[in-house]
């Protein structure tokens, strides 16, 4: 379901196609309703905020103000999890200074809380979300220390499309590594920034 609506309407907006991605997303919202679906409808409205498509009705303050503890794993922890990342985005669309600030202090306090072990793309997500609400916030230096590994990583593993959807802050940063500090990276990664930088939105 998540590939059908959510990676479905992420597709359609790469393509230009917004009205079409909001029927993918409109869909998949009334399904969630219907069937109870948690983990879908947080996956939606985390797609809402970072796309843009149907978010004007959802702000900062449509989400909790900080992440639960002490969840079950499972579903419910995803479900948080994602909840967390739309409060996140919705912080950083604010685009004050308390606002990237806090995005920053959430985004810090969810990487923290995932076990890269366990659960190491949850991480990886987790710690790109980071970067870029570090970006954001004016820290690039802070930002690229922590996306080295990052890129490193994704570029063994072949993981392009998480670097893609991180947003524009990292997608800024991958820019400047592939051209003027192309120095500074790791001969490994280098083939990975290119591919990222001649890669459509979506693949």
């Amino acid at each position: 379901m998540l590939a059908t609506y959510v990676v479905g309407a992420r597709a359609k907006h790469a393509l230009g196609q917004d009205d079409q991605a909001a029927e993918r997303l409109d869909e998949g919202e009334r399904l969630a309703q219907a069937l109870n679906l948690p983990r879908l409808a947080a996956h939606i409205t985390a797609e809402r905020i970072r796309s843009g498509i149907g978010a004007s009705a959802l702000s900062a303050d449509s989400f909790p103000a900080e992440m639960p503890h002490d969840l079950p794993d499972g579903i419910v922890q995803v479900t948080a999890e994602k909840t967390e990342e739309a409060a996140i985005r919705a912080l950083l669309a604010v685009s004050t200074t308390d606002t990237r600030n806090a995005a920053c202090r959430r985004a810090r306090a969810l990487a923290g809380s995932i076990d890269a072990t366990t659960r190491p793309r949850a991480e990886l997500d987790a710690r790109l979300l980071l970067a870029e609400c570090l970006a954001a916030s004016g820290s690039l230096a802070e930002a690229e220390e922590l996306l080295l590994p990052i890129l490193d990583r994704c570029a063994r593993l072949g993981l392009v499309q998480p670097v893609l959807d991180a947003g524009s802050g990292v997608q800024h940063i991958v820019r400047k590594l592939g051209t003027t500090a192309r120095r500074d990276v790791d001969p490994v990664v280098v083939p990975f920034l290119d591919r990222l930088h001649t890669s459509p939105l979506t693949e």
